[in-house]
C-alpha cells in the first residue's frame, strides 16, 4: 500500500520525505537527532501530504464533502429545520476521527508547521472537492469545524430550540473537534498548540515534550545531546529552562512544569488512575456515539 502512495505522490517531486521511513527508529541517536530537524523539513516543504489509510477511500471522499456542504448549509441558514444536517455532521466527524492521524502526537506539530497539507485517501490519491476542481486540503477541514463551531454556538445561544433533540450530536461533534484539535490548530501561539498535547496519544511519556517541542523552535534532551540519556523529570526541567529562556514568564514555565508532571507514571496509584480515567473516557465516547 505504501508503495502505491509513492508512486502517486512522487510523480512530480525530486524529493520526498516520509518519517517512518527516513528515521531509522532503532538507532535512538540518530531519531533524536532528525526528531530536532522537524521544524526545517515541514516549514520548508512545497507540500505536505496528510495520508488517512484507515479510511474507506469512497466513505472519505462522501464524508469529507458532505461535511463541507452542510457547513455551508447551516452558515446561510436563515430559517428551517438544522437537525438532519447536524445529525449528518456528527456522522462525519466520527468516521473521520476514527483514523489515527487525528489522534497521534507527532502529526499535531506537523500539522502546525505547514498548512498546505494535502488529504490523500487510502490509495494515495487526492479527494477531490464537489464544490469546485480542486482538492481537500487539511486547511479546508480545520477552517470548516471552526465554522461549524461557531455556527453552533449561535444557535444554542440564539435559537436553543432549534437544536432541540439533536444536543447528543452537538456535544459529539465538539468533542471530536476538541480531540483532533481543530478548534486551535493554527493559532499562532505555541503554548495554545502544548495545551492540545493532551489530546494526542503517544507510546511513550517523554514524547509529549520530544513531540511537541519543535513548535517552540527548541531542541531539549537527547535531541540536543544525544549521547546523554535523561530521565523524564530531567527533560521536564531542561524543557522549562529553555522556556524561560525564550521568555516565557516564570508563571508560564511553572504551569507547563505541573501539566507534564501529570503525565508522569511514577506510581503505580497514579498509573491505576490515569487507566481509570482512560476507561471512562472510552465509556464517554461510546456513549456519545
Amino acid at each position: 500500500m505504501l508503495q502505491t502512495v509513492l508512486d502517486q505522490v512522487a510523480k512530480d517531486t525530486d524529493y520526498l520525505w516520509i518519517d517512518i521511513a527516513c528515521i531509522d527508529q532503532d538507532d535512538q541517536g540518530i531519531k533524536m537527532d532528525e526528531v530536532g530537524r522537524q521544524v526545517g523539513i515541514f516549514a520548508g516543504a512545497r507540500l505536505m501530504y496528510v495520508w488517512l489509510s484507515h479510511l474507506n477511500p469512497g466513505l472519505l471522499y462522501t464524508n469529507l464533502n458532505d461535511l463541507i456542504d452542510l457547513v455551508s448549509y447551516l452558515y446561510i441558514l436563515e430559517a428551517g429545520d438544522p437537525k438532519p444536517a447536524i445529525r449528518r455532521l456528527s456522522e462525519c466527524f466520527t468516521f473521520l476521527l476514527e483514523d489515527p492521524w487525528f489522534t497521534s502526537l507527532w502529526t499535531l506539530q506537523e500539522s502546525v508547521f505547514n498548512r498546505a497539507a494535502m488529504i490523500l485517501s487510502r490509495d494515495g490519491r487526492p479527494v477531490p472537492c464537489r464544490i469546485n476542481s480542486g482538492y481537500i486540503f487539511m486547511s479546508v477541514l480545520v477552517n470548516e469545524s471552526s465554522i461549524l463551531l461557531y455556527q453552533l454556538d449561535r444557535l444554542e445561544e440564539d435559537y436553543p430550540h432549534m437544536i432541540q433533540g439533536v444536543q447528543k450530536e452537538v456535544r459529539t461533534i465538539r468533542f471530536l473537534c476538541k480531540s483532533a484539535c481543530f478548534e486551535s490548530l493554527y493559532i499562532n501561539n505555541p503554548n495554545v498548540q502544548y495545551g492540545l498535547v493532551r489530546y494526542r496519544t503517544t507510546t511513550r511519556p517523554a514524547d509529549r515534550i520530544y513531540g511537541i517541542m519543535q513548535i517552540y523552535q527548541l531542541s531539549v534532551g537527547q535531541s540536543a545531546e544525544p549521547w546523554r540519556t535523561f530521565t523524564l523529570d530531567e527533560l521536564r526541567d531542561k524543557f522549562a529552562q529553555a522556556l524561560a529562556e525564550l521568555g516565557a514568564s516564570p508563571k508560564t514555565a511553572r504551569f507547563l512544569l505541573i501539566y507534564n508532571s501529570l503525565t508522569s507514571l511514577s506510581t503505580p496509584k497514579k498509573k491505576k488512575k490515569e487507566e481509570e480515567e482512560e476507561e471512562e473516557k472510552k465509556v464517554q465516547y461510546a456513549t456519545w456515539k
